[in-house]
């Protein structure tokens, strides 16, 4: 099959088009009469690491996997406008017994000297290029702005005219004014903020409409892209506007003040930036408050922060999710009570050995585990020879005067960083290959550890203690419901995620894992009480045997740890994900009772309300009706209704 790489920077407008750079690698796939496939990387620079370049890394993936057997660019420069990855490139191609044709088919000799001597050359021009207009364009850039020409994204307030110079824009200018207004009257920049939303001020990007921008998680360090459509004014957005002095008429640039039209007078704007620290004393006293989970959770239903607020008086004591901070922005998941959730994580995990019975669980020595384990440790070290090679050819190109130390600075760099990385995953397999192999010892020495867990610790030792263990949970209110939440852990050891129900009313907490109910004011290991059972709201989901273990309403977990009961089922109960079909036969077959023989429904699934449930019992009866047995009525159902998406693979 022919890879054909098509590539598009910024950097050269004259640059053959996306298009028909594919319509040209297309005719060489005719003309050799293979099939292809096309990657694209389209506003990606030819100078930038081959892992800053999606499809470009893909394809190499598809040439390892033995996918790709023949590749089509139509010049060199669309491959790349760097030394380094042309020579790693020619290696690769080379031991990999790639092909590599040009425009109209010209095939490219790995053994010519003088094809690879020009190969070398023209990757040293068209980094030179680069770098040349990389230049200009900064020269360029700061005459223009010196000359009071403007570039880049605007600040609000300001555009362009014909000849690209930095002009007042009269219809945002009035609601910079707004802004200095509502600050210096004593209003918050988060206030602010929301006034203009609920006004309707479209923010920048909303204007622009199209496209994405990232913004940054604080406390995971990771970003989170969203659609420029829905940007709301935020406090930080205002407090930016206030502090820059472009609206007294003062551009900044390189440390240097250049003059522009000014919005707001010099002395006002002054006479506003002093007052911003009065709008923050006129908040009332600021209360030292301790979030145990602080930077822990997340709304299950958006994905956003979720953060502590409260008073003394402690009217208001919840986490609730950031998306509240925007008005007519919230996602609508209800907050939880801190004293609450903070009381069943600590309890539930820290006291009376429960997170060490669940490490326990998990920290079984599996010789499967260990397979997969040694595997990676020696798929990485086979990656650290590879850029250990890469490396030595790159010194061995200085050396021999084929590129400089300048050209290949970053490059090797850049390699560094990849062997830090690639060694760090090596140490934390091995860490967890260790656990694996002497899993004993591990649960004694945390036993040892989690002996000195008691409700003496001070809240920092405890916060600590927490974050050592926890990296994230995901908090849902359950819909139409004001005190079933669903809880979802996930660990920063080898544990699997813990999914549980919370009811915060009668604060009863359920494990879905262990299909177990816990009860009492600090959730200790206290199983269900029989009185409990007359709490009518969760029997609609759980059914208590005898035994006390819990049966729940087959459910499934989907990709965003979302939680759905399933009703009027054939499933019989508990997670999809723990059925196949075999199973669910054998189960009935052995459990034929728990199969409705008015509705042909697993028992603990039926829900007569719903408007489903007629149906299915009337498709049933006409079933038997025509002698045919259960077991034909389940595979029939699974088939039927789509269920077998739900198991694992």
């Amino acid at each position: 099959m022919l890879g054909i790489y098509t590539r598009l920077s910024r950097e050269n407008e004259n640059a053959k088009s996306i298009e028909n750079q594919k319509i040209s690698g297309i005719e060489v796939a005719k003309l050799l009469n293979l099939e292809y496939k096309i990657y694209q990387d389209d506003g990606v620079s030819g100078t930038l690491e081959i892992d800053k370049r999606p499809s470009f890394n893909n394809l190499l993936n598809d040439i390892t996997d033995g996918i790709i057997t023949d590749v089509f660019v139509t010049n060199q420069d669309r491959l790349e406008r760097n030394p380094q990855v042309w020579f790693f490139v020619v290696d690769f191609f080379k031991k990999k017994n790639i092909n590599l044709y040009y425009e109209g088919g010209a095939k490219f000799d790995y053994e010519n000297t003088d094809a690879m001597f020009l190969g070398s050359i023209s990757s040293l021009m068209n980094r030179m290029y680069v770098e040349t207009s990389k230049k200009k364009s900064i020269a360029v850039i700061n005459r223009n702005v010196k000359d009071g020409k403007a570039h880049g994204m605007l600040p609000y307030g300001f555009s362009r005219d014909d000849k690209k110079y930095l002009i007042i824009d009269e219809e945002e200018s009035k609601v910079i004014e707004e802004i200095y207004k509502l600050s210096l009257s004593g209003m918050g920049t988060n206030s602010i903020a929301n006034t203009l939303n609920e006004k309707g001020i479209p923010t920048r990007y909303k204007k622009l409409g199209e496209g994405t921008y990232k913004v940054l998680d604080k406390y995971r360090g990771t970003y989170k892209t969203l659609d420029k459509k829905d940007a709301q004014w935020k406090g930080n957005t205002i407090r930016t506007i206030l502090k820059n002095p472009i609206y007294k008429g003062i551009r900044m640039w390189k440390n240097e003040e250049i003059p522009v039209p000014q919005i707001l007078e010099s002395d006002y704007w002054q006479k506003v930036n002093d007052n911003i620290p009065k709008n923050a004393n006129n908040a009332g006293k600021k209360v030292a408050h301790k979030y145990l989970l602080k930077g822990l959770l997340r709304c299950n239903r958006c994905g956003r922060n979720m953060y502590g607020r409260t008073r003394e008086s402690k009217k208001d004591h919840y986490y609730q999710c950031s998306s509240k901070r925007i008005k007519n922005q919230s996602c609508g998941n209800r907050s939880i009570n801190i004293g609450k959730i903070e009381g069943v994580i600590w309890s539930r995990f820290f006291r009376d050995d429960e997170l060490m019975k669940l490490i326990g669980r998990d920290l079984i020595k599996d010789d499967i585990k260990i397979d997969e384990l040694e595997n990676k440790i020696e798929l990485q070290n086979k990656s650290i020879k590879q850029l250990s090679d890469r490396k030595d050819k790159i010194i061995n190109a200085i050396s021999n005067g084929v590129i400089t130390n300048d050209d290949a600075k970053s490059q090797i760099e850049s390699i560094k960083n990849e062997l830090i990385e690639k060694n760090r995953l090596i140490k934390d397999f091995r860490i967890q290959l260790s656990n694996a192999k002497n899993s004993q010892s591990i649960i004694k020495n945390r036993k040892e550890e989690f002996e000195s867990f008691t409700d003496k610790l001070s809240f920092l030792e405890r916060q600590e203690i927490v974050k050592k263990y926890i990296r994230e949970i995901y908090v849902q209110c359950w819909e139409g419901k004001t005190t079933i939440y669903s809880l979802i852990f996930k660990f920063k050891i080898s544990l699997k995620d813990e999914h549980y129900v919370f009811d915060t009313r009668n604060e009863i907490l359920l494990s879905l894992n262990e299909e177990k109910f816990y009860q009492s004011k600090y959730f200790n290991s206290s199983t269900l009480d029989v009185s409990i059972s007359e709490d009518k709201e969760l029997l609609k989901y759980f059914f208590v045997q005898p035994t006390g273990k819990v049966i729940s309403v087959p459910f499934y977990i989907d990709n965003n740890n979302q939680a759905f009961f399933l009703f009027n089922t054939i499933i019989p109960h508990g997670n999809c994900s723990d059925w196949n079909e075999k199973k669910i036969l054998s189960y009935y077959k052995k459990n034929p009772n728990w199969l409705s023989s008015e509705s042909g429904l697993s028992k603990i699934s039926i829900d007569p309300n719903k408007e489903d449930y007629q149906n299915k019992t009337n498709g049933y009866l006409d079933f038997k009706s025509k002698g045919r047995t259960n077991e034909e009525w389940i595979q029939f159902f699974l088939k039927s209704s789509g269920l077998s998406e739900l198991f694992p693979s």
